[in-house]
């Protein structure tokens, strides 16, 4: 009996770090979106599946759905492998297409900023996002 509770709450602490919000501006702006393990959705746990993510491509929906953006590394390409470079990981900063482009935005802790670190804030993420949730949320924020 002891084991078994013990395995349940470690599930349960597994599955709420996995999980998180992401707000508009800071810890008490509106929600936006809701990360549940690989798998974006709306406003909440119960809202509308956006995107999925498979280890290094972000798909429409879920594991099924059209390749969207390739992650290989600092530099995100669009929909696989040979497709035109978007975005580059520098660091903290975010640039557009490779390492020498224009500063788009900066992650200043759990705070996504525009172009550095004096930028005015735009997201803020529960926990440190990885890389594909960075990704996904420029190229939106750049539309």
């Amino acid at each position: 009996m002891k084991k078994a509770t013990i395995f349940l709450l470690l599930v349960l602490t597994i599955h709420a770090v996995s999980a998180q919000a992401i707000r508009a501006r800071n810890q008490w702006g509106e929600k936006l979106f809701y990360v549940d393990g690989n798998t974006l959705r709306e406003e909440d746990q119960w809202g509308e599946k956006l995107l999925y993510f498979d280890g290094r491509t972000v798909r429409d929906r879920d594991q099924w759905g059209e390749k969207l953006i390739y992650i290989d590394g600092s530099v995100v390409r669009e929909q696989d492998q040979w497709g035109d470079k978007i975005l580059y990981f520098d660091g903290y900063t975010i640039r557009a297409n490779d390492q020498w482009g224009e500063k788009l935005f900066y992650l200043d802790g759990r705070t996504l900023r525009a172009n550095d670190q004096w930028g005015e804030k735009l997201l803020y993420f529960e926990t440190i996002p990885d890389r594909w949730l960075l990704a996904v949320m420029a190229i939106i924020l750049m539309k």
